[in-house]
């Protein structure tokens, strides 16, 4: 009984995904999700932005731009995305932003990696180079909420114009986050 590997064969074996995402390795690969991918896709938990990401990474990974990444998830906001990761950041950013630089490329849009283990870390990722001075929660009759406060001589340096970066920090929280230029 001779059998021979594909290493010996001079032919290499595809190679499973390492990205980690929202989505299972199959789907991945594959162009169509798989049952439980579809399922998560329906109820919201899985959004196209994921989709996309998790396979622009794969493809990066085969070539050899990227070492194991892994996201938890992408936020589409139109002319932005934001990568939400609590594992190694620095692995989607890249050594002098090279990473993050060819997601924007192969994504069409402006790409920004967030580190979402907690809300003061994701608000000051989300509008650097801008300063946060202050995070304060404020209680109104409406409910509460989270106030940023960025000084105003900062305001151009946001990476985006001030309703996407509302509409980005919302996405990160599940309370109203508002902001304030002083």
């Amino acid at each position: 009984h001779n059998t021979c590997t594909a290493s010996e064969n001079g032919f290499s074996r595809r190679k499973p995904s390492m990205v980690k995402a929202p989505l299972c390795g199959k789907c991945v690969e594959e162009r169509d999700l798989c049952g439980a991918c579809q399922q998560k896709s329906t109820e919201g938990k899985l959004t196209d932005a994921d989709i996309s990401l998790a396979r622009v990474l794969n493809q990066l990974e085969k070539r050899q731009l990227v070492k194991e990444p892994s996201f938890d998830r992408a936020v589409d906001l139109g002319n932005l995305i934001l990568v939400v990761t609590t594992e190694n950041v620095g692995n989607l950013v890249g050594k002098g932003g090279r990473v993050v630089r060819l997601l924007s490329k192969e994504m069409g849009k402006k790409v920004r990696v967030i580190n979402g283990k907690d809300f003061k870390t994701s608000i000051q990722d989300l509008v650097a180079p801008a300063r946060v001075t202050g995070i304060n929660i404020v209680y109104t009759p409406d409910g509460e909420q989270t106030k940023v406060i960025i000084p105003a001589e900062d305001k151009y340096r946001l990476i985006a114009d001030m309703p996407t970066i509302i509409k980005a920090a919302n996405a990160l929280s599940e309370k109203t986050v508002v902001f304030e230029l002083r």
